[in-house]
């Protein structure tokens, strides 16, 4: 199956659990260490917001930050850069740089990484992926 290009890849799942991994060094864990809140439909972790109806809910596997839909999560990307010493640059309605509602762009010495997205978030993570060696 051959690899889905970087700025075609959609905000969701597949892409949050790119950049957890490559960005931010997540690692997949059996077992969430998180706060379980039980409510009359099941229980919903407030870690990772994972929800479930039966089962342990200890048991679950934690989801990876929802960088890709979150500006919160987002953020954590855009910090992990900026503690690295290196700046990301995010606007809106970039005509100048391509269709997207939204644009990104991280400088690393003599090479600018730019991504666009329908959404600020979705951008900060095709551009941070592209910056740390993918597609």
């Amino acid at each position: 199956m051959a690899e889905i290009p970087i700025d075609e890849m959609e905000p969701g799942s597949e892409l949050d659990e790119l950049v957890a991994k490559r960005v931010l060094g997540w690692k997949r864990h059996r077992r969430c260490p998180g706060e379980i809140a039980h409510m009359p439909t099941g229980w919903r972790c407030r870690r990772c917001g994972k929800m479930g109806d039966e089962g342990a809910p200890t048991e679950h596997e934690e989801r990876p930050p929802r960088c890709s839909t979150s500006i919160v999560a987002a953020w954590r990307v855009v910090e992990r850069f900026a503690h690295e010493g290196v700046p990301v640059e995010v606007s809106a309605n970039p005509t100048e740089r391509g269709p997207e509602p939204w644009c990104a762009v991280i400088r690393m010495g003599e090479v600018e990484h730019t991504a666009g997205g329908e959404t600020a978030p979705a951008a900060i993570c095709r551009v941070a992926l592209k910056a740390r060696g993918e597609g």
